[in-house]
């Protein structure tokens, strides 16, 4: 399996395609804590990716995704 090249500059938008049941479970969240989808989203991803020790950790990319093929 191939992992995405990132470029120099790892910021951006993205898209992604949500069921609409999981839709629905999204926008109601985001509607509870008076935030846009996007913006819950966004938190949501931040705080999982601390929780797990990944952001801003320090590691360059070429080394994250060289372990994550590994794991594959």
């Amino acid at each position: 399996m191939s992992v995405p090249r990132l470029a120099t500059a790892s910021f951006g938008s993205q898209d992604l395609r949500l069921g609409e049941k999981l839709h629905r479970e999204v926008a109601l969240h985001a509607a509870e804590e008076n935030l846009s989808i996007n913006q819950w989203v966004v938190r949501k991803l931040s705080r999982q990716l601390r929780v797990n020790g990944r952001a801003d950790s320090g590691r360059s990319n070429s080394r994250h995704f060289a372990a994550m093929r590994r794991r594959l």
